[in-house]
C-alpha cells in the first residue's frame, strides 16, 4: 500500500493526543492544546497532517501558520494595522519537536511524504518553513533524518536544550549539582525566600508585572497578556500550565511559567523581579531546585530547560549568562538543529538582514 497524507484543519482532538502520549518524543508542542493555544492567542492558523496507510496511522504532524516577531506586532494598534499584512507578506510555517513517527522502520519515507505535503499544498505564498524533530525519546535517532530535510533543501543551525531527567530522586540530582548551586540554594532558603504556585487571577497579574518589569529592563517587548493567561488559565487533564514564584518578605524575587504534558516539563518565561534584581536574590535558584523537586513528585520523565546556544565562540553575553545558569543542575545538553527553508528568497532575504541588523 501507498503511504498517503492528509491535511487537516479540524481532527478528533482526544484522538490526536493519544496518539501524541503513545511515543516518549510526543510533547505539549505536538499536542491539539498547542493548537487551541496558538490560534486562540495569536492567531495561528493550525494543520493536522497525518500519514496513514489502508488506514493506518504511522505519523503525524502539527504544523501551524504563524508570523515572526508576534510581540511586537500583535499589540494594541498595531496589531489591527499590521497583522493583516504581516500575514500575506511574512507567513511562516512552523512546527516544533515533529513529527512523531509510530512505524520506526519508515521513518525517513514517512518525513518525505510529510515533507512534499508541506511544499506542495501548504507553503506556495509562504515566506519560510521552519521545523525542529523530536529530542525528548528518542525511538528515532534524529540524525537519520536530517539527510531528508537537507535533500528538499533545509538548511540547519545548531542550537540546544538542557533535559534533566527528572526520574533521578532528588538527593541523587542534589550531589551532581554544583558546589555553587547547592550554596546558591541554601543561601536562598536562609534568606527566608519561599516558592509558591500561583492559585489565583491577582497572582496571575503579579506574575505579569514582572514580566513587563524584566522587559524594560532588557530593552525587550513583553510578553502579551493574553498569552500569559490563557496559558496558565488552559488547564485540565491532559494540559497542566503552572506558574510558579518566588517570594521574599512578600516581595516577588522571581518567576516561571512551566507547561507538563506525556511526563515532559516544560519550562519558559523566567524572570526576576527588579526587587530581586536589586538586591541580588537567590530566588531564581531557589525555583529551580524546587522545580526539579516538584517535577520528580509529579512523575515527570524530563525538565526541558530550553534554548541555550552550545557555540561557545559564537554566543553573546546574554547566551553566556543563560548557558552558565542552566547547566549547573546536572542536566544533559541535548543538540538538535532548527531547519529552516526559504521560499520566498526576496522576503526571507530582507527578514534576515533585518535579524542581523538588531543584533
Amino acid at each position: 500500500m501507498k503511504v498517503t497524507i492528509e491535511t487537516l484543519a479540524e481532527v478528533d482532538r482526544e484522538a490526536w493526543d493519544e496518539r501524541v502520549c503513545r511515543v516518549p518524543e510526543g510533547t505539549f508542542r505536538q499536542s491539539a492544546g498547542m493548537a487551541t493555544f496558538s490560534a486562540r492567542v495569536y492567531n495561528d492558523v493550525p494543520h493536522f497532517l497525518r500519514a496513514e496507510e489502508d488506514g493506518r496511522t504511522l505519523g503525524q504532524l502539527l504544523l501551524y501558520e504563524t508570523i515572526p516577531y508576534q510581540r511586537r506586532l500583535l499589540r494594541g494598534l498595531s496589531r489591527r494595522v499590521c497583522e493583516p499584512l504581516a500575514r500575506r507578506l511574512l507567513r511562516r510555517l512552523q512546527w516544533d519537536h515533529g513529527p512523531l513517527i509510530f512505524d520506526p522502520k519508515r521513518a525517513g519515507l514517512i518525513l518525505e511524504r510529510l515533507v512534499e505535503t508541506i511544499l506542495e499544498r501548504l507553503a506556495p505564498g509562504a515566506m519560510e518553513v521552519r521545523g525542529t524533530l523530536p529530542i525528548h525519546g528518542p525511538v528515532v535517532e534524529p540524525a537519520a533524518l536530517h539527510p531528508v530535510l537537507e535533500r528538499y533543501g533545509f538548511v540547519g543551525r545548531e542550537w540546544a536544550t538542557v533535559l534533566i531527567d527528572l526520574r533521578v530522586p532528588p538527593e541523587e540530582r542534589w550531589k551532581k549539582l554544583t558546589k555553587g548551586s547547592r550554596y546558591d540554594v541554601r543561601k536562598a532558603q536562609r534568606d527566608g525566600i519561599e516558592v509558591s504556585e500561583i492559585t489565583s487571577e491577582e497572582e496571575l497579574k503579579e506574575y505579569y508585572g514582572v514580566l513587563r518589569e524584566a522587559a524594560r529592563r532588557n530593552r525587550v517587548p513583553p510578553a502579551l497578556f493574553g498569552a500569559v493567561a490563557e496559558s496558565w488559565r488552559y488547564v485540565n487533564q491532559r494540559y497542566r500550565n503552572s506558574i510558579f514564584l518566588a517570594r521574599h518578605r512578600r516581595h516577588i524575587v522571581a518567576g516561571l511559567q512551566t507547561r507538563t504534558f506525556n511526563g515532559v516539563v516544560g519550562q519558559g518565561s523566567v524572570v526576576t523581579s527588579n526587587y530581586g534584581h536589586q538586591r541580588r536574590l537567590f530566588g531564581m535558584h531557589l525555583l529551580a531546585w524546587h522545580l526539579i523537586e516538584w517535577g520528580h513528585r509529579q512523575g515527570g520523565r524530563y525538565l526541558d530547560l530550553a534554548g541555550v546556544n552550545p557555540d561557545a565562540e559564537g554566543r553573546s553575553s546574554k547566551e553566556a549568562g543563560i548557558y552558565f545558569f542552566k547547566s549547573r543542575w546536572g542536566g544533559e545538553l541535548v543538540r538538535y538543529k532548527i531547519y529552516t527553508k526559504p521560499i520566498s528568497a526576496l522576503r526571507y532575504g530582507i527578514i534576515r538582514r533585518f535579524r542581523e541588523w538588531r543584533k
